[in-house]
């Protein structure tokens, strides 16, 4: 009998050791792109750039064109394209990472990882044509 539970136990364990790698080597990882890159992905084919990067975790790396304070209090981070059609910006809303975009200096190039928002998310209409990320960190 105790021979049957431990042969059970060794089963059950060596299944989750095989979920857990399986986990691990298949998860989806972070997508990493650049400015310029995440701009052409939305001007060639917004649907297939959204089944790529819309509501997952990218970093993206671009240059500084602004920071910005709105009068409500919110502050965005914009990065360089290499188009005047469609832009660049980044939420952030904590606020060690806000006094650090305040520090970037137009021109300096940056790294931020966050979560793609899409183009012309809702709350930013007013905003056309520009592609939101939401801050977790800036480097």
């Amino acid at each position: 009998m105790k021979r049957k539970k431990r042969k059970y136990a060794n089963v059950i364990m060596l299944l989750l050791i095989i979920f857990v790698l399986f986990f691990i080597v298949f998860q989806d990882k972070n997508k990493v792109v650049s400015a310029a890159e995440l701009v052409e992905s939305y001007s060639i084919d917004q649907k297939t750039a959204e089944n790529k990067f819309l509501n997952k975790n990218i970093e993206l790396s671009g240059s500084v064109k602004s920071f910005i304070q709105s009068e409500n209090g919110s502050s965005f981070l914009e990065l360089q394209t290499n188009t005047e059609n469609m832009k660049i910006f980044c939420i952030i809303k904590d606020e060690s990472t806000v006094q650090e975009a305040s520090t970037l200096t137009n021109d300096s190039l940056v790294t931020v990882f966050g979560k793609c928002l899409g183009l012309n998310p809702t709350g930013y209409e007013k905003f056309s044509n520009s592609i939101f990320i939401e801050v977790e960190w800036i480097k």
